[in-house]
């Protein structure tokens, strides 16, 4: 039986779990997740092989947000010209190891009343998206999905469909008996 943890994984991380995006965000529930850091630190070490990382890069009153993400992925994302010069508008340094950028994103998150939505570069959305959403302040949006799309809606779409596809065959497997850390090895 599959935990609740690795159910929520898999409900809101399984495009990263499989590779296909570079990073995701999982909202926790302090009474849920008590022990939300020991817990990351013990999936990070059970997945590194698989070049997986679990982070907590906020804690709020009630809850925290996890950034669950495929490192050499991650930095390769932000190392895109036009990624980086994104980042760098927004006062992260020019050419940072991933540390620093992550260091950078979990600041700016603590210091924001508005979440700062270049985490959307993390996440691997589409420059002109989260230009377009930053642009149209979250309003006048093509299409909303996985994130506010104001670009390509016929890419978007096949993309959103290759996620939920992903997500529902995770489950499928989780559902079957197999623990995230089994079906990553499987893979």
């Amino acid at each position: 039986m599959p935990s609740y943890f690795e159910n929520a994984l898999v409900n809101y991380c399984a495009p990263t779990l499989a590779g296909l995006k570079p990073a995701s965000l999982m909202a926790c529930e302090k009474a849920e997740y008590p022990n939300l850091g020991a817990l990351a630190a013990q999936y990070t070490a059970a997945l590194r092989a698989q070049g997986l990382r679990f982070e907590v890069v906020c804690r709020c009153a009630h809850s925290s947000l996890l950034l669950v993400y495929r490192e050499d992925m991650l930095r390769r994302r932000l190392a895109e010209p036009a990624a980086a010069a994104l980042l760098q508008a927004a006062g992260y340094p020019a050419g940072g190891a991933l540390a620093e950028m992550l260091a950078r994103l979990k600041r700016r998150i603590a210091q924001n009343a508005d979440f700062p939505h270049e985490i959307g570069v993390f996440l691997g959305y589409p420059l002109e998206d989260v230009r377009g959403f930053q642009r149209h302040k979250g309003q006048n949006f093509k299409l909303c999905g996985y994130w506010k799309v104001y670009s390509d809606v016929e890419r978007a779409k096949r993309c959103f469909a290759q996620y939920d596809h992903c997500r529902a065959c995770f489950a499928g497997k989780l559902a079957q008996g197999m623990s995230i850390t089994q079906l990553l090895r499987a893979a």
